[in-house]
């Protein structure tokens, strides 16, 4: 019994080469995921807590692209997962067992607002999240167009030891920067900007 169970396990596992095939399948989701979410009547209205949870609804029952991960418990997907010590809930974690939390912080942002920064990227280099990570993710809800270029050169300047001025799996509105925290350790951060139309 044990060995057939043992068996199964490795059969659901051998589906995925790697732990980076896993992360990138959390990434894809995300991008599927904003292509129905987006077209969701009355979405700009929403504040970012509720933008977040369409994305969290969309990727339990309509992504094909994480569904079987989901339903062999491979990646689970944690809204606002609380820690009670540094009392702060990161907006998404994608919980993938033995390998990572790949951690992301959502704002809803109408202009290139400095809460980008002070009130989301600041989580990660201060270590309030993915304290254990090398690697997590910022997401902005944008309603304006032109934030994902104007935020460029805040962000090169927030405690930023290198820009990555290259897409994340082709999305064009993203790019990547890594921030060093306070405890000297380096962060990856891949930025993602999801752009909601008012009309």
């Amino acid at each position: 019994m044990n060995r057939e169970f043992h068996h199964q396990l490795e059969q659901v596992y051998s589906k995925y080469k790697s732990s980076e095939e896993l992360k990138t399948l959390c990434y894809k989701a995300l991008i599927d995921s904003y292509q129905r979410v987006k077209n969701i009547k009355g979405i700009t209205d929403l504040d970012e807590n509720n933008i977040r949870n369409q994305f969290i609804i969309d990727m339990e029952t309509q992504n094909e692209i994480i569904n079987h991960a989901l339903e062999n418990n491979i990646i689970r997907i944690i809204p606002e997962s609380c820690d009670l010590v540094k009392r702060k809930r990161p907006d998404i974690v994608f919980f993938i067992p033995h390998i990572c939390d790949l951690i992301f912080e959502c704002k809803k942002l109408s202009s290139d607002e400095n809460r980008y920064l002070n009130d989301g990227l600041i989580r990660f280099i201060s270590l309030a999240y993915a304290e254990k990570e090398s690697e997590a993710g910022m997401i902005g809800f944008t309603l304006d167009v032109d934030i994902p270029q104007k935020l460029k050169g805040k962000i090169k300047e927030f405690h930023c030891s290198k820009f990555i001025d290259k897409t994340v799996l082709n999305f064009p509105d993203s790019y990547k920067s890594i921030h060093t925290c306070n405890n000297a350790k380096k962060i990856l951060i891949s930025h993602l900007f999801f752009y909601f139309s008012k009309n």
